[in-house]
């Protein structure tokens, strides 16, 4: 990580640009920050321009890609933001007190994901497109989804390929930490699959709110195929983002508590559901857009 030379390559970095005078304008380089392994991604397809960066309040930026981490950085310095060496670390490379795994890994007080047990049971999905490689988390196909709730402060949901949905709290210090995941597969079918077939691009997410209260997250995911280059069914579900349930085994986080889910539609990657005037509007590949509101009785 650091500088790129005068003139240099740019890409796998977070770039900050700024707008020149009037009357032309125009556009120059503000800041940046480059991954510490580029070339690693440069050499497979794990770029990471696969999921967009979201701004959140305090001069912060959280952003990831095709090697399943997500970046926090400082906007008006484009470095990390500094995590203490309790929080989650990263096995491997550079980055590894600036950035998190989107994984179940979260507790200071186990080991590293360093051997094939600790990745199977804590670390990453039990899938071997992941075991083979410890610094490599679910994919990450959009933006995380941010919400300052009452419940828990401020919060990051990501939902990457053959994956669970799963929020993250965000303490002042800087610590992002696993709170809770859902129970609910993208591509369900493939990333349980044992001949490495796996699904894309893991779901798409929104969130409605009160405030700070009453918050719901809206994601459409695959139900079972690999929405890449076919044209498969898909599945919309709406999670409680504050009121978790209880975590399904001792030392596991909660688990977020799903209200309500509907297939029977052919799923459009890379499109978030959006939810306005009390409608819940689904885009499809079926040629129309599914718009749902709430029933009389409640659901």
């Amino acid at each position: 990580a650091g500088p790129a030379p005068a003139g240099g390559p740019l890409d796998e970095s977070f770039i900050k640009l700024k707008v020149g005078p009037h009357p032309l304008y125009g556009l120059s380089l503000a800041g940046h920050y480059t991954v510490s392994n580029r070339d690693a991604l440069n050499g497979g397809d794990t770029d990471l321009g696969s999921g967009g960066p979201v701004l959140l309040p305090g001069n912060r930026l959280v952003g990831g890609g095709k090697q399943g981490k997500l970046y926090v950085l400082n906007t008006a310095t484009m470095q990390p933001a500094q995590f203490p060496p309790t929080g989650p670390l990263v096995p491997g490379g550079n980055d590894g007190l600036q950035a998190f795994l989107n994984s179940w890994h979260d507790d200071a007080n186990e080991p590293a994901c360093d051997d094939e047990s600790m990745l199977r049971r804590r670390c990453y999905m039990p899938h071997p497109r992941y075991e083979a490689n410890e610094t490599t988390g679910p994919n990450i196909h959009t933006g995380p989804v941010y919400w300052d709730s009452a419940a828990h402060g401020p919060m990051l949901f990501a939902w990457g390929e053959n994956a669970e949905l799963r929020a993250f709290g965000m303490e002042a210090s800087g610590t992002v930490k696993l709170i809770a995941h859902g129970a609910e597969l993208a591509s369900a079918a493939l990333a349980r699959a044992p001949d490495n077939l796996g699904g894309m691009p893991g779901g798409m997410l929104s969130l409605s709110a009160n405030g700070r209260d009453g918050g719901i997250v809206w994601g459409t995911a695959p139900v079972d195929g690999n929405a890449n280059m076919d044209v498969v069914a898909g599945i919309v579900r709406a999670y409680d983002a504050a009121s978790f349930d209880a975590p399904p085994a001792a030392g596991e986080p909660a688990r977020l508590h799903l209200l309500w889910q509907q297939a029977g539609f052919t799923y459009s990657k890379f499109c978030p559901p959006v939810v306005a005037d009390g409608r819940l509007l689904v885009p499809t590949y079926d040629g129309k857009v599914d718009v749902y509101q709430l029933g009389s009785g409640g659901n």
